[in-house]
């Protein structure tokens, strides 16, 4: 019965392990780059940014600038507003991150100017390229 248990979790592990390294050999495969990642980051970073300043405008409205009627529901609305968005924005930025280094690493395993040399000199500049065949 044990010996039973073992051979599943082995020929498990094996499938599981076979399926993996065949998606990263698909992923890798493909010319797509990923998506950079900029986007994401640039609206989590807007969206963080209105959040905080949401929270950091909350307390005026317990000045005088804002009418003493009013005052309660001015800081609640400030924090009702700046927490979604704070809590939309901080993860967007940091899965704006984690796009964004996939898209380097990829850069880096597919240079796209291979064998292409800059190099300034004394009487202007050279540019070359070089290519193996």
């Amino acid at each position: 019965m044990r010996a039973l248990s073992h051979v599943v979790a082995a020929v498990a592990a094996t499938v599981l392990c076979r399926t993996a390294a065949g998606q990263v050999a698909s992923s890798r495969a493909g010319s797509a780059p990923p998506s950079t990642g900029t986007d994401v980051l640039a609206t989590g970073s807007a969206l963080t940014a209105i959040g905080i300043l949401s929270f950091a405008t909350a307390p005026i409205c317990k000045t005088s600038v804002v009418i003493p009627e009013e005052q309660s529901s001015c800081f609640g609305v400030s924090f009702a507003v700046g927490a979604p968005f704070l809590a939309a924005g901080i993860p967007l930025i940091v899965v704006g991150a984690m796009e964004r280094a996939s898209f380097i690493a990829w850069m880096r395993s597919h240079p796209a100017l291979v064998g292409i040399s800059f190099s300034p000199n004394a009487s202007g500049a050279a540019f070359g390229w070089s290519v193996t065949f």
